[in-house]
């Protein structure tokens, strides 16, 4: 399954709200997308995507844990490709 097209603040409630729902639907992976902004939501051109597995024990804080760091190493790679102009 692809992550969402847009993941929330890593702070903000409405992604423990999102953490909460994978962790109910016993989702196998959830990740982060890093997009160009457009006019219409959620619909520009994908950057980078990074996924990680949900572990049978993972909590709403150690999955946080997980994508916060897929989400850090996502920006910069982002970041990288914009600066280097290697994107589509």
């Amino acid at each position: 399954r692809r992550p969402p097209r847009s993941t929330p603040k890593p702070s903000s409630a409405a992604s423990d709200v999102y953490k909460r729902q994978v962790l109910k639907n016993k989702e196998d992976e959830t990740g982060c997308t890093i997009h160009y902004v457009t006019e219409e939501v959620d619909s520009g051109p994908i950057l980078i995507q990074k996924k990680c597995s949900v572990l049978v024990n993972d909590s709403v804080e150690t999955l946080k844990k997980r994508v916060q760091q897929l989400e850090g190493e996502a920006f910069i790679e982002a970041l990288n490709f914009i600066e280097k102009k290697n994107y589509a």
